[in-house]
């Protein structure tokens, strides 16, 4: 039978004036005979049509999308605007047994939350066998966020099939309960992929369950996660502190340093009093008071600032840098006053004092004290014969910009007299400005060159280019850790072309495998002092 096309046109009109929806769908049933022009003049009639009438007939056009020659994108744009302006028509279409796909209409319900769409969409999930829709159908009720799936939803969590699992722990992400933390919680620690999306959301979720257990991560023997932990909690910010702060009463070391290091970076007053009264109460490892330092050298401290200044007299040099910039951030005329009674002191307080402020690059501190005898002879005496040259080139032009041409000559006229170990050079690798420091005056003096990298990434990047005689490298570090540092250099030069020491506070078996699994030739642990560093040097080089 041959159909008119303006009468077919003109019949559809007609339907849809009178809301006749029964003869309009029979119109539509013969639309894959008609050629394409009917086809799009059908799609524009039912465009201008109202949605609660159009919608059923779009439904019935796409589902027969395989037999139309009209662009299917342009159908779906339809039917996807008309359904968004009435959501309702949601509930029928997925109600509705003709349709052969309703994954199109579980999507939309999950994109527009249609939460009436919950029961069908369940129903669907317990009829099918198919991994892709049942992805769709979890997707949609995770996007729809009705608590009551939890189970549902977790039960895939286990379902054997990967793709189904990463639907599930996306889900109960969306749905963000109290429920969905502990079912995600449950299935932690069995694969690395999914150890990660779930750290993740737990980062996304943020309430006090899951920052509770962010805060546990902290602890855990997997760098990886210990390390994804401290980033995510430092990226949470302030609203993470309230459960960390009790972390500075523990003993463990290793998750005081972890905390302060969050503390720090996170850098809001209201944890500054903890950490004063954490270093009253004098911690016996070193690494513990160094990042007690740095954290608080990154507050604007209000009060309780020449408290600071009894580090300057701690026995390690690391501290001592960490103390200078923390002083140098938060400087007044009570903490000068105190540094200066502090220069009457004996001749090895006060040169280690001197040595930090340089060292540290404590131009404000420096500026207050270079008219100040006990400090500026011993600051020239040791610019002149022991600083590294960077830090003496620093202070040659800071002390042309105070004024003081007479002291940039004499440091002008420091030869190069010293042969540094020319053909080797030592590469160190620290998230912490501070160990720089240390690493750039220690190897000076014992007349190695050397260049530093905050970046693991850079340091790769050099390393392609020229190869360095040793890397010291952190194994704490953000984005990329030592580890995975190390197993980087390892696909360029082996432990027997290129050695590899790694440095830490962490004194776990577990990372001392994986250190020693991905390539490490020897360990150093914090603080280290000139005497170990020359050693491995001694040892390596």
């Amino acid at each position: 039978m041959v159909i008119n096309k303006d009468h077919y046109i003109d019949e559809l009109r007609h339907n849809i004036k009178n809301k006749d929806s029964i003869k309009a769908a029979i119109i539509i049933d013969h639309l894959e005979k008609m050629d394409e022009d009917v086809q799009h003049r059908t799609l524009f009639e039912l465009s201008r049509a109202e949605d609660d009438f159009a919608i059923p007939l779009l439904a019935k056009m796409y589902d027969k999308k395989n037999e139309l020659s009209l662009k299917i994108e342009q159908l779906e744009e339809i039917l996807d605007s008309k359904i968004e302006e009435y959501p309702f028509a949601l509930i029928h279409l997925l109600q509705d047994k003709t349709i052969n796909n309703p994954e199109k209409y579980i999507y939309l319900a999950g994109k527009l939350q249609c939460n009436n769409s919950v029961d069908l969409i369940i129903n669907f999930l317990h009829k099918s066998s198919d991994s892709r829709f049942l992805k769709i159908c979890i997707e949609a009720l995770g996007e729809i966020g009705n608590p009551r799936v939890n189970n549902i939803i977790a039960d895939f969590l286990y379902s054997g099939q990967r793709d189904l699992t990463v639907a599930a722990i996306k889900a109960l992400t969306e749905l963000g309960t109290p429920d969905a933390v502990s079912r995600l919680s449950e299935r932690f620690g069995t694969d690395y992929e999914f150890d990660r999306m779930i750290l993740e959301a737990f980062a996304r979720i943020r309430d006090q369950k899951s920052l509770e257990i962010l805060n546990k991560m902290l602890l855990s023997n997997n760098v990886y996660h210990r390390n994804f932990a401290i980033a995510k909690l430092t990226e949470i910010g302030a609203k993470s502190i309230p459960v960390i702060i009790d972390n500075l009463s523990s003993k463990n070391s290793d998750l005081l340093i972890h905390t302060l290091t969050i503390l720090g970076n996170i850098g809001d007053i209201s944890a500054a009093q903890s950490i004063r009264k954490l270093l009253f109460d004098e911690p016996q490892n070193a690494n513990v008071r160094f990042a007690a330092y740095e954290a608080l050298g990154k507050f604007p401290l209000h009060k309780g600032t020449y408290v600071l200044t009894a580090g300057l007299l701690d026995p390690e040099e690391q501290v001592h840098i960490a103390v200078a910039k923390a002083l140098e951030r938060n400087l007044n005329k009570t903490v000068i006053a105190g540094i200066k009674n502090m220069l009457r002191g004996s001749e090895e307080e006060v040169q280690q004092i001197v040595t930090a402020f340089i060292n540290a690059e404590a131009d404000e501190i420096i500026k207050q004290l270079i008219d100040y005898e006990p400090f500026s002879e011993r600051a020239l005496s040791y610019l002149k014969t022991a600083a590294h040259p960077d830090i003496r080139n620093h202070f040659i032009v800071f002390f042309q910009k105070q004024g003081l041409g007479i002291w940039s000559r004499v440091l002008d006229e420091v030869g190069t007299e010293r042969k540094d170990k020319e053909n080797l050079l030592i590469y160190a690798i620290d998230d912490s400005r501070m160990i720089l420091r240390f690493y750039k005056s220690t190897l000076h003096q014992l007349g190695y060159p050397s260049q530093l990298f905050e970046f693991p990434e850079s340091a790769i990047e050099q390393i392609k280019e020229h190869k360095p005689s040793i890397v010291f490298t952190d194994l704490n570090m953000p984005n990329m850790n030592g580890i995975m540092f190390t197993k980087e250099i390892r696909k360029i030069y082996s432990k027997e072309v290129l050695p590899v020491i790694m440095v830490t506070t962490q004194q776990d078996t577990q990372d001392k495998d994986a250190a020693f699994s991905a390539g490490i030739n020897a360990l150093l642990y914090k603080p280290f002092k000139k005497e170990q560093i020359k050693e491995v040097l001694t040892k390596f080089l």
